[in-house]
């Protein structure tokens, strides 16, 4: 009965970091199309995309609501890596993420995303690299190479509320940025 438990709460981390990456995609959206209309963010406003016509048409000509759509697609932003995340926030919105315990427990939930997925659960050594600088963090703190990560209903519902206040930070600090 444990093992197959287990391995819902591992399917339900892939599904929380699917959800957070989302998630993260739709408020860097937002603050984008908002940091259009705002005249002293020069770096968005002096971006150069190269754009076709077809990519114009394919956004209906619209392209104040396809700019962060493009820029993500232009740029290769994800947002299922933190790296990447934080580079796409500070340069776009001009918001500072500050790496600390809650994001370095995301790091670890978003690497035993990719190896529940891709690698049978077994922590490989490309989980324990990303995972290595991800210090302090209360979730799964001391991973070896080759453990089983397995994670359990307390884990999840850890890692679900550092995702929820990284989010809800990342929205006070968006909406701070475009209040001045």
């Amino acid at each position: 009965m444990r093992d197959k438990y287990g391995v819902i709460f591992n399917q339900a981390v892939v599904l929380l970091v699917s959800h957070f990456s989302s998630a993260l995609g739709d408020i860097f959206r937002a603050a984008v199309i908002l940091g259009l209309d705002n005249e002293n963010n020069s770096i968005l406003l002096d971006e150069e995309i190269k754009l076709t016509f077809k990519d114009m048409k394919e956004r209906d000509w619209n392209m104040k609501s396809a700019a962060a759509d493009l820029l993500i697609a232009k740029k290769d932003y994800t947002f299922q890596d933190m790296q990447s995340t934080v580079r796409a926030f500070d340069t776009y919105v001009g918001i500072n993420l500050v790496r600390d315990e809650i994001t370095n427990s995301i790091i670890l939930g978003q690497a035993a995303r990719h190896v529940i997925v891709h690698a049978g659960g077994i922590a490989t050594e490309r989980f324990m690299k990303q995972i290595s600088k991800a210090y302090p963090r209360t979730l799964k703190p001391n991973m070896q190479l080759n453990d089983k990560v397995q994670f359990t209903a307390k884990d999840v519902t850890e890692l679900k509320g550092k995702m929820l206040a990284y989010i809800n930070n990342v929205v006070a600090k968006v909406e701070a940025a475009q209040i001045s």
